[in-house]
């Protein structure tokens, strides 16, 4: 659903900029830059969807790079992310938890940082079909509870969506979107096996009165 999103990865670290970009490839089209003033230049000529980027980089740090993006009126809400340590979270990056889709702290684990990463590209696909489906459209869902803000990480995150399009002459398509599956249980507590066999075994059929009284 992803693949359509395109990732601006700023990093002045080539290892972590190679290492992230192995890992986003897989979702989403990447592209990376080491230097912070030349990937501004970029998402003035052509922004992308999303912009992932480290805040302690010299001449122009991840804050100051968001901030100049944001400061644009055509590039006023781009999708980012910042990725910093606990001290700079705590101490200089306080008044960005409203301003980017989630703050990332350094150093990261990277199954970690992409799902977290996944879980922001897959939001805005959803909201980027239902911008440019043909027709009538109409989004159904609380695309809100999918947004990855620091204030709500540490909250179990529940999403869903329903896209309903509708056409003249074609039929209406739904695509569901969930980030947690619930796991559903019989009413009796009965394990998976055991309650599939009760599904799956033949109805036995009563004996009629007549059958019954020709054996009493």
């Amino acid at each position: 659903m992803a693949a359509n999103i395109r990732v601006l990865l700023v990093d002045d670290n080539p290892m972590i900029l190679a290492l992230l970009r192995r890992a986003i490839s897989t979702f989403a089209t990447v592209q990376t830059f080491r230097n912070a003033a030349e990937a501004l230049m970029h998402v003035v000529e052509s922004p992308p969807d999303l912009l992932i980027s480290d805040y302690s980089m010299p001449e122009l740090n991840g804050k100051q790079l968001i901030e100049k993006i944001h400061g644009r009126r055509q590039t006023s809400k781009l999708p980012a992310i910042l990725i910093a340590t606990k001290n700079e979270i705590t101490e200089q990056l306080r008044s960005m938890h409203d301003q980017v889709e989630d703050l990332i702290e350094k150093p990261f684990f990277t199954k970690e940082i992409t799902r977290r990463i996944k879980r922001v590209v897959d939001k805005i696909s959803l909201e980027k079909m239902a911008r440019e489906a043909p027709g009538e459209s109409v989004v159904r869902g609380n695309l809100q509870q999918m947004n990855t803000r620091p204030a709500d990480l540490h909250s179990p995150t529940r999403a869903s969506a329903v896209i309903s399009i509708s056409t003249m002459g074609r039929s209406i398509m739904r695509v569901m979107v969930g980030c947690r599956v619930t796991k559903l249980f019989s009413r009796y507590s009965l394990g998976p096996k055991v309650s599939s066999k009760l599904i799956s075994a033949p109805a036995v059929r009563s004996r009629p009165p007549h059958a019954q009284l020709r054996h009493s």
